[in-house]
């Protein structure tokens, strides 16, 4: 089978669908899973989007991922219970096909694994569970779901299958960690599931890093297609000891560079004619800093800086690719001191201060239905820009300014979350009275953890951080756009 043909998938903006383009052939799943595809890694970022839920119908969220299968020849669709209801803390909607084919006159059976990969409401809650060691805790209970899921579906459909098989795994995001996750559990014991390691194909794109380092082991079939501009697969960092398991390749470089700058307008007419929500930026991270009490370009301020060997270059690159590693190795190296226990690993002192507060944030923000989000988010800018009054961001500079200060920053914290709390509950935030009260709780012990962050920044790097973090923080999540990654991959 050869073909070429159409599918919908969920745009960024999870309100409704857009469409893209796909092309699949038989004849590349009789390649060997260790050689990476760029065929199949294309059809693969197909069906990731694909998974992802259809967010123009209620009840069969999977019919995107169904319809692309049927498409291809597949069929047996079946997906798991958590893919047929509301996303919960550890939930993970898990789609599964067959097929069978003719590969060098040999008879084969292709199963297939997909994931939902986008829409996770309250499933954002298992990503920030990273307890003190081995696999994330999210991460963790998605993969059994998954392997039990699967081992369910090959023993039914066992009657039917050709002598030889073969899998093909995909995901995107959180969902890439996942298919990772279970391409590494297959290849493990290939025997056990009656597949050779060369007929396991997995690919995953922007995957966030999901084991420790020590759980390191080879597994060429299965590869992981990274932007250099997008933070997620930046998380877990790996100053917490965390990897992904395969071969990462790394594509879409920063804005600015040449490769960038030949492909850029190619780029940008296939967003165009996805998704013209979608910006394709020329830039990248515009460098800010907080000077005195007013925010302000600071490019005049580098030399003066770097003369005093007060700040590196990368705190005022534009070069996503650059910035975000660092950012991430700073604010570990900085939360972990926070809490007072400096011999304590990054992974520990977020683990034992941080997961819960976290937790609750991706839950009851993240995950919040679309009318408490945007409240939320409303409340939120309403205080931004209440922080540009004069005497209240005089106010604002001195706590951090002094944040180091323990009886300054516990005060700061408790009036914040106090403002914070009653303005949410006046507008109508719903929760329990417990849900309520710890989240209240989480206000207070981030902003006194953030505080200190905070500080540090303004002591050592006139807020360089907090300054270019706040002034690119929607360019975040547009780098994160699964659209940007398929269009690259498309040119």
């Amino acid at each position: 089978m050869n073909k070429t043909g159409t599918f919908q998938f969920e745009a960024v903006d999870e309100t409704r669908n857009v469409t893209g383009t796909y092309k699949y052939d038989d004849a590349w799943f009789g390649e060997d899973a260790n050689v990476l595809s760029p065929e199949l890694r294309m059809l693969s970022m197909c069906f990731s989007l694909a998974s992802f839920p259809n967010p123009e119908t209620k009840d069969r969220t999977y019919s995107n991922a169904e319809a692309f299968l049927a498409e291809l020849g597949f069929t047996d669709v079946e997906v798991n219970k958590d893919f047929k209801r509301t996303p919960e803390e550890f939930t993970i909607g898990i789609v599964a096909a067959r097929k069978d084919v003719t590969l060098s006159g040999e008879e084969c059976t292709i199963y297939t694994i997909g994931f939902r990969g986008a829409s996770y409401g309250r499933e954002w809650y298992g990503n920030t569970i990273i307890e003190e060691n081995g696999v994330p805790r999210g991460f963790r209970a998605a993969l059994l779901k998954t392997v039990e899921f699967f081992r369910d579906y090959v023993y039914r459909h066992a009657a039917q299958e050709k002598k030889r098989k073969k899998v093909w795994i995909a995901g995107f995001s959180r969902a890439g960690a996942i298919a990772g996750l279970a391409g590494a559990a297959l290849t493990r014991q290939p025997k056990r599931w009656g597949f050779s390691r060369k007929d396991i194909f997995v690919y995953t794109f922007e995957s966030p890093r999901c084991i420790p380092k020590e759980m390191k082991v080879d597994y060429p079939n299965i590869h992981n297609t990274i932007s250099k501009v997008d933070m997620v697969p930046l998380i877990a960092p790996a100053s917490w000891g965390f990897i992904r398991p395969g071969v990462d390749d790394t594509i879409l470089p920063s804005p600015g560079q040449k490769e960038w700058q030949d492909r850029a307008e190619e780029v940008r007419a296939i967003l165009k004619g996805i998704n013209p929500d979608i910006v394709c930026e020329e830039e990248g991270f515009t460098p800010l800093a907080i000077a005195g009490t007013q925010l302000k370009p600071v490019k005049d301020k580098e030399d003066y800086h770097r003369a005093r060997g007060k700040l590196d270059a990368w705190w005022y690159s534009a070069d996503l690719g650059d910035y975000f590693p660092h950012m991430i190795t700073y604010m570990g190296s900085k939360l972990a001191k926070s809490v007072g226990k400096p011999e304590l690993t990054d992974r520990e002192a977020y683990a034992k201060y941080y997961e819960k507060s976290f937790g609750l944030v991706a839950k009851k923000y993240l995950g919040n239905d679309a009318d408490q989000h945007e409240m939320v988010r409303g409340v939120l800018e309403k205080m931004i820009d209440r922080g540009s009054a004069p005497f209240i961001r005089a106010v604002m500079y001195l706590i951090l300014k002094r944040g180091r200060n323990r009886v300054l920053r516990r005060t700061a914290s408790r009036l914040t979350s106090l403002i914070i709390f009653r303005i949410l509950t006046n507008k109508g935030f719903r929760g329990s009275a417990q849900e309520l009260a710890h989240m209240r709780a989480s206000i207070e012990n981030m902003t006194y953890y953030f505080l200190f962050c905070a500080s540090c920044d303004v002591q050592e790097n006139d807020c360089a951080f907090i300054g270019t973090l706040g002034a690119n923080i929607e360019r975040i999540r547009g780098a994160h756009a699964p659209e940007l990654i398929y269009a690259w991959l498309v040119v």
